[in-house]
């Protein structure tokens, strides 16, 4: 006699149930982890009516050259109590960012969070300590004289996307002809090592072009300084080839690199700037890539009268 494939004994419904039933525990043990945890950043985290007095000093007592920096970097509520300021991303800090802050207004958690920033702030003035939020006052050491910032001076370089000239400046940006959310040359907050970084957007063009960067009169420093690399968004695709960037000065290479797709990282490249009579060099970038599919890149360069610290 032939049995029904499909008709189950009683055994087999009480375990389908068990194990439905399983899961559904399992589901709601996961919410409910889920609701606790979110509780616990909640609360654990300063309220507005705390954070109220810290965002009344700064506005106070904030000068030119001063930053805000809010640890942990992701916890927002504090930066929409402080509202519109020039905060301080990223950890570690950017180097490249150096140049442009004096203080920095520490708003923490605790002061043991401001530690990996040492190396800037070396010394923290503290006070309005409460049991969960710290405001401090960091007075930045200088690093190398920045001459020459390119992300500052992007709107001054002359970009071309192989033979043509990209003349249209838009939202902070380069772009050939008209505006296009991809294809361009502009300024931009990318993540780049896990971490949001300001830099100059040149995701590789189509066709095999390159994009060309060209800076004239750039004031002649020591070291020319690159960062450079493939944005998170690129790392997480699939498709493209290799991206082949480098630098010159006053037509010569000094700086060479290709990027994997699956490269991760904004690696600091610097390059002797050779001696000469003349006060200024033509700085000139170029990016491309013979596979464009999905090659986000981010870069920023900065001439500077020493090597980085």
């Amino acid at each position: 006699m032939n049995r029904d494939p499909d008709r189950r004994g009683p055994s087999a419904d009480r375990n389908f149930q068990a194990v439905a039933v399983s899961l559904a525990f399992a589901l709601c043990a996961v919410s409910a982890a889920s609701l606790w945890l979110q509780h616990r950043d909640d609360t654990r985290m300063p309220s507005r009516a705390e954070l109220q007095p810290v965002a009344e000093r700064i506005h106070a007592e904030r000068q030119a050259g001063d930053w805000v920096r809010t640890l942990p970097t992701w916890f927002h509520r504090s930066r929409e109590v402080l509202g519109d300021q020039p905060y301080l991303n990223g950890a570690p800090l950017d180097p490249l960012e150096r140049h442009l802050v004096e203080r920095i207004w520490y708003v923490a958690e605790n002061q043991a969070q401001a530690e990996p920033d040492r190396s800037w702030t070396p010394e923290i003035s503290w006070f309005l300590e409460g049991p969960r939020v710290s405001l401090g006052l960091g007075v930045v050491a200088p690093g190398p004289d920045v001459l020459w910032d390119g992300w500052s001076a992007l709107e001054d370089a002359r970009v071309r996307r192989g033979e043509r000239a990209c003349t249209t400046w838009i939202d902070d940006g380069h772009h050939c002809g008209a505006y296009n959310e991809f294809l361009f040359v502009g300024r931009a907050i990318r993540e780049m090592d896990e971490q949001p970084r300001r830099c100059i957007s040149a995701n590789a063009p189509d066709r095999g072009d390159a994009w060309t960067i060209t800076w004239s009169d750039v004031p002649r420093g020591e070291t020319l300084r690159v960062r450079a690399g493939n944005t998170f968004d690129a790392v997480r695709a699939l498709r493209g080839s290799d991206v082949e960037f480098s630098v010159a000065l006053d037509g010569a290479v000094v700086l060479e690199e290709r990027f994997d797709p699956n490269a991760i990282g904004y690696p600091m490249l610097e390059a002797s700037v050779p001696a000469s009579a003349e006060e200024t060099v033509e700085v000139t970038i170029t990016v491309r890539a013979e596979d464009h599919f999905d090659r986000f890149f981010c870069f920023r360069p900065q001439m500077t009268s020493a090597r980085s610290i």
